[in-house]
């Protein structure tokens, strides 16, 4: 229960207006102990710890993301994290061990889990409309616990799962419109997005009349209308040219080109991005670009070629274990996931939810 606890109020951790630097002293403290007990374990029962295909391939990007990181522009950074999010080779070495811990648990453990993440989700639904309410807004735009709308909204609309997993139909509607509400609030369009796919999946989910195939097929043609609806629809907010997802993607792809085999290390976007808007007579002037939004992108520039390919089998890996269990909520939700990360950048919430939704749904 310790661990239960320790693991799902990472995301409601906030600090003296401090927001993903809480989060992750948090994190690495209760995964110094967790370290421990694995170093123990292995010690101990060696024979009886096993590991599955998908352990193997993610341990195996973590090696080659570690050799890349002290080939890397600041190899100490990128093995103990760096830059505002932190997430060094130690960061992704916490997450294995994390996902190793759930395996562990029993099912009423599980259960428990489940439970502390739908109460979390509400929570920070709460947080979200609090500060609607009282005009405690960045940029116009609520916060949250997570620092920043859109990740919170994320954050909000992967957590929705675990509601909807708990509640009956009734009760997860009324919730459900809660939780929507916040996300309008938030005029996050990647978290309508997502919470939009939620709802769908949820929905065949319990009809049980609508094949995974057929659902896949008909997503796209319901989202893009009602998307393109609530882009027209969304708050006009000013661009800035330091705020575009499309040059981020291109000038991280010329980066990678420069060293496609095996990038630069992890956490290496800060530096990457300073060189690569330097070069284009961009200077960011005391603003940092630290993420490409884009996980692909982030993942070929930490660890090249080399590291995309076990990072990408791992999570087929992943997705085939699901699928294979029939467990669709978790395959609905993990879609929800993958908008996030090709949109947004990944802050340590939301990795740890990749964990609950793989492991407990």
């Amino acid at each position: 229960m310790v661990f239960i606890f320790w693991l799902t109020l990472i995301p409601l951790i906030v600090w003296s207006n401090m927001y993903e630097g809480a989060k992750i002293v948090w994190f690495l403290s209760g995964g110094f102990f967790l370290t421990i007990f694995w170093i123990n374990k292995f010690i101990k029962e060696m024979d009886k710890i096993k590991f599955s295909k998908a352990n193997l391939f993610y341990l195996l990007w973590l090696l080659i993301l570690l050799i890349a990181s002290l080939k890397g522009v600041h190899p100490l950074e990128s093995i103990v994290g760096g830059s505002y999010r932190h997430q060094g080779v130690l960061f992704f070495l916490v997450v294995f061990l994390v996902g190793k811990t759930i395996e562990l648990l029993s099912d009423k453990q599980r259960k428990s889990l489940v439970k502390c993440v739908a109460l979390v989700t509400i929570i920070e639904t709460a947080a979200v409309l609090l500060q609607i309410t009282l005009g405690k807004t960045y940029f116009g735009r609520p916060p949250g616990t997570l620092g920043e709308a859109n990740a919170a909204s994320g954050f909000i609309a992967m957590g929705s799962v675990f509601v909807f997993a708990l509640l009956k139909n009734k009760k997860s509607v009324f919730v459900g419109l809660f939780i929507l509400l916040a996300i309008i609030f938030s005029d996050s369009r990647t978290g309508f997005l997502m919470f939009l796919v939620v709802c769908l999946g949820v929905a065949a989910n319990r009809l049980r009349k609508i094949k995974l195939i057929t659902y896949l097929f008909l997503l796209p043609i319901v989202i893009f209308p009602v998307f393109v609806f609530f882009t027209k629809a969304s708050v006009l907010r000013p661009e800035s040219k330091f705020e575009n997802r499309a040059l981020f993607w291109k000038m991280g792809l010329m980066q990678f080109g420069k060293s496609p085999f095996l990038g630069y290390g992890a956490e290496s976007g800060e530096v990457i991005y300073d060189q690569a808007f330097e070069k284009a007579e961009m200077p960011l002037l005391g603003m940092m670009v630290d993420r490409s939004h884009n996980l692909i992108i982030d993942i070929i520039l930490w660890s090249g070629i080399l590291g995309l390919i076990p990072f990408s089998l791992w999570f087929y890996q992943e997705t085939k274990n699901l699928l294979m269990k029939k467990k669709y909520l978790s395959i609905f939700a993990l879609t929800g996931w993958l908008i996030f990360s090709f949109l947004q950048p990944l802050g340590v919430s939301h990795w740890i939810m990749l964990l609950f939704i793989l492991r407990c749904l």
